[in-house]
């Protein structure tokens, strides 16, 4: 994840590095077996999600200033809605069709005040507010918010998600300010909604930071070396798999999964392709790491408010999937990996993975370019009541 903190240039020249492997390596004719060429793709994959990462941080830090000049404010019950090509990046501005000197300028959230001297606005004649990222659904730097306790959905379905009344720049309501927190229009006690760094950043330090316990427990004999050895093969990123499918199967809201919601899990980290080479794994050690991550995992804080019970649904799993991709040894040799965290980031509505990035992996890998497998109705039942 340091990635994400490096400075743009820095970044910029990890991905001129990796583009030059793809260029040396990847030939048509024997795309499917040629290592090299994979883990590129799955290098450029990284670099693009820790590319997002970053200008989320960015603006995570304008919004907290209060900074807003760099982006367009846009009126939630205007947001178009998710096309059935979610996930498609918006095409460069120089395929864009060029307008006439004759032609109206668009309307945009700036231009709200602005009128012809001596004419009165006309709201009828207006068109609708427009963002640069309308074509994804909804603008990158604004985490949906919401205003009562998130249920989880069936497989494939999406929520509603309602904002916040009264939540930023929206709210156009005016009135006196209710707290010192008003314009987030929450009591004083709930912390702002995390931004996608944060929320990675707080999974990523709760459940990473049960492994001193974990390691104590386990001793230092030869025995217990053998088993930390190969809980790095692939273990830890088969357990962010784990708690995605959780989170894509249950029913319930994310800080009510029930405790028998485990053993999906703890399935998920024995079915994995990668389980043939952990022989010292055992279902007892499975188990106590399981149970001792799974507390962490909800148990993650912000402030003094578990995490679970403020982000979305997609939310959780957007930030798991990031920890499984940057946790994983090898993306190009995990399948799990790829179906269930690449492949839908490569489909978020957010456009983490740039186009040539998706292309890139649908040439090498058959999951980038169908659905990827589905859970059982059997995984559905267990994580169900």
């Amino acid at each position: 994840m340091s990635v994400a903190n490096e400075a743009d240039n820095e970044r910029q020249n990890r991905r001129q590095q990796v583009d030059e492997q793809w260029d040396k390596y990847y030939h048509p004719q024997r795309a499917r077996s040629n290592q090299r060429s994979k883990a590129a793709s799955t290098d450029l994959a990284r670099l693009d999600i820790a590319d997002w990462l970053a200008r989320q941080k960015v603006t995570a830090y304008l919004r907290s200033t209060g900074d807003t000049s760099h982006f367009e404010i846009v009126i939630p019950e205007q947001r178009p809605p998710h096309s059935p090509t979610i996930g498609a990046r918006r095409q460069s501005d120089s395929n864009d069709q060029p307008g006439s000197l004759g032609d109206p300028p668009e309307f945009h959230e700036s231009q709200r005040g602005q009128a012809k001297p001596g004419a009165e606005p006309d709201s009828r004649s207006r068109p609708e507010p427009k963002s640069d990222r309308s074509e994804r659904g909804q603008p990158d730097d604004v985490p949906p918010a919401v205003d009562e306790v998130i249920t989880c959905a069936e497989v494939g379905e999406s929520l509603p998600v309602r904002a916040k009344p009264g939540d930023g720049p929206e709210d156009h309501g005016g009135g006196e300010p209710r707290s010192e927190h008003s314009e987030r229009g929450q009591p004083d006690d709930v912390p702002p909604y995390p931004s996608a760094v944060e929320q990675v950043e707080i999974f990523a330090k709760a459940m990473t930071g049960t492994w001193a316990e974990i390691a104590a427990e386990l001793g230092d004999t030869k025995s217990a070396r053998d088993i930390k050895r190969q809980l790095a093969h692939h273990f830890w990123c088969d357990l962010f798999i784990g708690l995605v499918q959780v989170i894509e199967t249950c029913r319930h809201a994310l800080d009510r999964i029930p405790e028998s919601a485990k053993d999906l899990v703890k399935r998920a980290i024995r079915r994995s392709s990668m389980e043939a080479k952990r022989s010292h794994v055992t279902s007892v050690v499975v188990d106590a790491v399981v149970d001792r991550v799974w507390q962490a995992f909800k148990g993650a804080m912000v402030g003094h408010v578990p995490l679970l019970s403020i982000i979305t649904r997609e939310d959780a799993l957007r930030s798991l999937r990031i920890l499984a991709v940057f946790t994983c040894p090898a993306p190009e040799k995990h399948k799990e990996v790829r179906e269930h965290a690449l492949k839908p980031l490569g489909d978020d509505a957010r456009g983490i993975l740039t186009a040539q990035t998706k292309t890139r992996l649908a040439k090498l890998f058959d999951e980038q370019a169908t659905g990827g497998d589905k859970s059982t109705s059997a995984d559905l039942a267990l994580a169900t009541p």
